[in-house]
């Protein structure tokens, strides 16, 4: 068995481990801070694995990807000619997880990855979101994206320069892989609050987060996503208001996301 098709064997056994598990032994939030270009994965793997996911959020677990980094800086054009978007970030059942930069004012990260995809068609809850970007885009990039698939990121969280200990040594890092598990922590207290409160938790949480819980979230409305190597190397997506495909939502007030959620689950 190759490397490739071993890794995604593994990563089938860890879903129908969690996906079997008794009600009272599975988390409610979990972060996943890896992915691959939808470009380098088997179509059949990406289905079998994202709807895998979809059962594990109609269990009530809220699942957040990385949506990747440098994608359009480094070597974002596929076979095809288009931009690429990675996978899992890219299933409609998990929310991908961008990044921001600074504070005030806050703006996109210029290495946060985002897109449409190649493979899944944008859900019905998101075209509300998505269609007023794809407007104001026009015919800019026509033909180098695929403009009916689910667009990336949902939500963001702060991208630069957080502190860990690594082998007995604090570094800093940064990066989507740091921004999806801070969400994590901020979506997981909300949980925590509304089993504690009675109620159930958000599960799959794209709908809730479409449907109105994006009004707690922040708007990004400067920087973007920069560069695609040598053959691109002034295209990007830039932060728009509302939705866009570097920043989504952007980022969350927890306090009003916490009131949203306790108005909305039963």
């Amino acid at each position: 068995m190759n490397a490739l098709k071993w890794g995604l064997e593994i990563d089938f056994v860890l879903m129908r481990y969690l996906r079997d598990l008794p009600k009272d032994l599975l988390p409610h939030t979990l972060a996943v801070s890896y992915g691959a270009e939808e470009d380098d994965l088997p179509d059949a793997y990406m289905r079998k694995s994202c709807d895998m996911y979809g059962e594990l959020g109609a269990r009530g677990v809220t699942i957040l990807y990385a949506s990747g980094d440098n994608t359009l800086v480094k070597h974002c054009i596929t076979d095809n000619k288009k931009f690429l978007t990675v996978y899992p970030a890219s299933c409609p059942y998990v929310t991908s997880v961008g990044g921001t930069r600074f504070v005030d004012p806050e703006v996109a990260a210029p290495d946060s990855s985002g897109g449409f995809s190649d493979l899944f068609p944008r859900p019905d809850w998101q075209e509300n979101a998505v269609n007023p970007y794809l407007d104001a885009l026009g015919t800019r990039y026509t033909g180098l994206y695929n403009s009916s698939g689910r667009g990336v990121p949902d939500i963001s969280a702060q991208y630069y320069n957080y502190l860990i200990v690594d082998d007995l040594m604090k570094r800093p890092i940064g990066g989507t892989s740091a921004s999806a598990p801070v969400l994590a922590g901020i979506i997981g207290l909300v949980n925590s609050a509304l089993i504690g409160a009675g109620k159930s938790p958000l599960g799959f949480m794209n709908p809730f987060l479409y449907s109105g819980g994006h009004k707690a979230f922040q708007d990004v409305v400067d920087g973007g996503s920069r560069g695609c190597g040598e053959e691109l190397s002034s295209t990007g997506w830039d932060a728009a208001k509302g939705w866009d495909p570097v920043t989504g939502f952007e980022t969350p007030d927890f306090e009003k996301l916490l009131s949203i959620a306790m108005q909305q689950q039963s």
